[in-house]
C-alpha cells in the first residue's frame, strides 16, 4: 500500500511528460490532440520547475488522484509532497498516446514516465516508439505508466484525473 501511494502521489509532478513531436509518417493531429500536446508540454515545464500553483491551473476544479487525493486540498498536499521526493531528478518519457472519448470534450493520455538513475544517450532517438522506448529504458531507472484523463472545459483542455502505476519487473 506504501509503494502505491508513492507512485499514486508521483502522478500530478509526471503528469505531463509525454511531449515528443509526433511521428512523421502518421497522420497529422487534430487540433484537440495538439491542444493536449500543448497542455502536457505547459504541465511538464511547470512541474520540473516545482511551480505549484501552474500545475493546479491545468486542472479541472474536481480534478483528483483515485485512492490518494479527492479535493483541491489533498491534491496540492500531494504535489507538494511529490516535489520533495523527486528533487531535481532527470525524467525521461516517449511521445503520449492520446486517445480521443466517444464523447466530444472527453480524452485520455497514457503517459511512460522513467526516473533517470543512470545515462540514457539514446533517449530522445526513441521518443516516438514507445514500445522499443520502454524496452531500452526498463533497467536504467523508475519507471511508471501515467494514465490521465482530460476535459474540455470552455474550449480549454484540462486534466481531470491522474494515476500513476510503477513497473515492476514484469509489468505495470
Amino acid at each position: 500500500m506504501k509503494n502505491q501511494c508513492r507512485a499514486t502521489s508521483l502522478a500530478l509532478v509526471l503528469l505531463g511528460l509525454g511531449t515528443s513531436s509526433a511521428c512523421g509518417s502518421c497522420e497529422e493531429p487534430s487540433s484537440d490532440e495538439e491542444s493536449i500536446r500543448a497542455l502536457i508540454a505547459r504541465a511538464v515545464q511547470a512541474c520540473q520547475q516545482h511551480r505549484l500553483s501552474e500545475v493546479i491551473d491545468l486542472t479541472t476544479d474536481d480534478f483528483f488522484i483515485p485512492s490518494r487525493a479527492r479535493n483541491r486540498k489533498e491534491v496540492k498536499r500531494a504535489l507538494l509532497y511529490a516535489f520533495r521526493r523527486l528533487g531535481r531528478s532527470r525524467l525521461l518519457t516517449p511521445r503520449a498516446d492520446i486517445e480521443l472519448g466517444p464523447e466530444p470534450g472527453l480524452a485520455r493520455a497514457t503517459v511512460y514516465v522513467l526516473r533517470l538513475k543512470t545515462q540514457m544517450p539514446d533517449a530522445a532517438t526513441l521518443a516516438d516508439n514507445p514500445p522499443e522506448w520502454l524496452e531500452q529504458v526498463a533497467d536504467l531507472g523508475d519507471l511508471y505508466r501515467l494514465e490521465l484523463s482530460l476535459r474540455k472545459d470552455d474550449e480549454q483542455w484540462l486534466l481531470s484525473q491522474a494515476q500513476a502505476k510503477r513497473f515492476r519487473g514484469l509489468g505495470f
